[in-house]
């Protein structure tokens, strides 16, 4: 179809896509991802788990939206903590911790509620941690994937509340809410 365009449709329609006015459809359709996985090194050692906590519900925050706009819910949360590998003069400790939800969501809420619990279940005090990750899992079609018949779906309130966050973090910055409770 380009071939047979004129030089002068062709030269306006790229300067309309350099304005990112969309004139050339895409045909790849981007593959939905079977896993999302957020993590950081600390800048410096974190040893308290009210620090560890706040990470783990950034990176929860980040891969649900990743997940939603993917149009996906997850059924598995994970959670790695580590200290530093490369610092010899500390113990060293590493753990991963996952577990398979009831129900599959992407309620951002409900992911750190469970990362949470996760983690309190392998921190231990009075280590040096430098790393933190949440992997999520099982990720199926938003609309293809099969309720629970106890329970624990995302009502379209949940998800509403998910999209006003969305937009939210997209305007303003994508730390600005994270759906933390305790």
């Amino acid at each position: 179809a380009l071939i047979a365009m004129g030089r002068e449709e062709l030269g306006r329609m790229i300067q309309d896509e350099l304005r990112e006015i969309s004139c050339f459809p895409l045909n790849e359709e981007i593959p939905k991802k079977k896993e999302i996985i957020s993590s950081r090194t600390f800048g410096k050692p974190v040893y308290e788990l009210s620090l560890l906590r706040e990470s783990i519900a950034c990176y929860a925050s980040l891969a649900c939206e990743k997940l939603r706009k993917q149009e996906s819910v997850c059924q598995e949360v994970e959670i790695f903590i580590r200290t530093n590998p490369f610092k010899e003069s500390v113990e060293q400790y590493v753990r991963v911790n996952s577990v398979r939800l009831d129900s599959a969501t992407c309620d951002t809420r409900k992911i750190i509620k469970v990362a949470w619990k996760l983690l309190d279940e392998i921190f231990i005090n009075g280590y040096e941690y430098k790393k933190a990750c949440v992997k999520l899992g099982r990720i199926q079609d938003a609309d293809e994937h099969q309720v629970s018949l106890f329970g624990g779906y995302d009502s379209p309130e949940d998800l509403a509340i998910m999209r006003a966050m969305d937009r939210i973090n997209s305007r303003d910055g994508h730390e600005t809410l994270r759906g933390n409770r305790r």
